[in-house]
């Protein structure tokens, strides 16, 4: 992403990049937060939510792990941020 996720470009980027998986994401991000005081949720936090809805719909296999030598915390969980790698056919 190029933007800011809370700049109007940000906003304006996400939503075109949700979009171009889901036809009514704008709807639905709108939709979403209506419901919501801004205490309790923000429209990033929406955006956060479908973009990692989409990554997961890709399925494992199309995750890349950084960096690479992670460590565990203290409960075990590896310590590593996922990064969707989409192939695209030709």
């Amino acid at each position: 992403m190029q933007y800011y996720k809370k700049k109007e470009e940000g906003k304006k980027e996400r939503i075109t990049l949700l979009k171009n998986y889901y036809n009514e994401a704008e709807s639905l991000i709108y939709e979403e937060i209506k419901k919501y005081k801004r205490t309790e949720v923000e429209l990033d936090d929406i955006f956060d939510a479908m973009i990692l809805a989409l990554c997961a719909s890709f399925g494992r296999k199309s995750l890349k792990y950084l960096p690479s030598n992670f460590e565990y915390d203290s409960e075990g969980l590896p310590m590593r941020m996922a990064i969707l790698e989409i192939k695209k056919e030709v």
